[in-house]
């Protein structure tokens, strides 16, 4: 009865497709199904409930194997090419060891053995249901909490042990890049980007900056980057965990570099990075002008004389200018 009333509760708002050929079996299990959920949609094969989750996509497939023209196996193999996140439940008579193995392959999550009896029934849904509840719950908490992060006025990232699950837009814009995925796509991790600098934190021999941050939650510490048109800028960091979320955690980027602080820690580094973006800076006028065929004029100073000739920029390397 708990289990019941526990689903119930849970399911009113979630989807489910039923698909079974028998009909008098059809119509019994849909009364009892309509009592839980009020979005069911019914099938009397594989190929009817398809196109229904083509137009109507369900969070749960409860279906039988054995149909005319589309059977259960195909039904969960195209719906998860659809939607892998859907729950699928197959009902069947037969229990032979290709039929579980196969729904082990297709990741179904629930098999039921025909005649299927309402507490087993109950029991695999009300499970089902749960899990379904919590990743929507998860989706919602990471969906508010990007809507956090982009009004925050500096860098944010939420982590999983040392790893990018979540990042503000002042990051992705930072890295030029459209997701985490896509930061891990073209960087190893977070620390790989810390420049070397005298006191500041950045990855070395035996040092890993992960492990430095997480043993000193809320410390504040020093490091250096290049944003994505390749100026070093100087970052305050600070790591705090979230409580209650297991190897979870916040980063956070203040970026000062407008104070000018570099040359405190270490002036020839900094001196040598100004050298750098200089180079950098001329090499960015350079290759617009060799983009727009511009003329430019070449002086020739020889014993006094001065010799002028036109010419147009054929090919530039950055890494001869630095």
């Amino acid at each position: 009865m708990n289990d019941l009333k526990a689903l119930q509760d849970a399911a009113k708002t979630i989807r489910i497709l039923y698909a079974e050929d028998n009909a008098p079996l059809r119509l019994n299990a849909t009364k009892l199904l309509k009592k839980f959920f009020d979005r069911l949609f019914v099938a009397s094969d594989g190929e009817e409930a398809l196109e229904i989750f083509k137009k109507t996509p369900t969070d749960i497939v409860l279906t039988d194997i054995k149909m005319p023209r589309m059977d259960g196996f195909e039904l969960i193999e195209r719906v998860k090419a659809l939607s892998p996140k859907t729950k699928c439940v197959i009902m069947s008579a037969f229990d032979e060891k290709e039929f579980l193995m196969r729904s082990i392959d297709l990741g179904v999550d629930g098999y039921l053995k025909k005649p299927v009896n309402i507490s087993e029934l109950t029991q695999t849904l009300t499970k089902i249901v749960k899990a379904i509840k919590k990743e929507q719950e998860s989706e919602l908490f990471f969906t508010h909490l990007k809507t956090i992060f982009n009004y925050q006025s500096s860098m944010v990232a939420m982590l999983q042990k040392d790893r990018v699950v979540l990042a503000n837009q002042f990051f992705l814009d930072f890295f030029d890049v459209k997701s985490p995925e896509e930061y891990y796509a073209n960087y190893s991790s977070v620390g790989s980007v810390f420049l070397p600098h005298d006191g500041f934190l950045y990855n070395y021999a035996d040092m890993d900056w992960f492990e430095v941050v997480e043993q000193n939650e809320k410390k504040l510490f020093h490091i250096k980057m290049k944003d994505r048109e390749k100026k070093v800028r100087h970052f305050i960091l600070k790591y705090q965990k979230i409580p209650q979320k297991n190897d979870y955690g916040i980063l956070s980027f203040d970026d000062i570099t407008e104070l000018n602080l570099l040359g405190l820690f270490d002036a020839k580094k900094a001196k040598d990075d100004a050298e750098i973006e200089k180079s950098h800076s001329l090499y960015k006028l350079l290759e617009v002008l060799q983009r727009n065929s511009a003329e430019i004029k070449v002086h020739n100073f020889y014993k006094g004389l001065s010799v002028t000739n036109s010419g147009i920029i054929s090919d530039i390397k950055e890494d001869v200018l630095f």
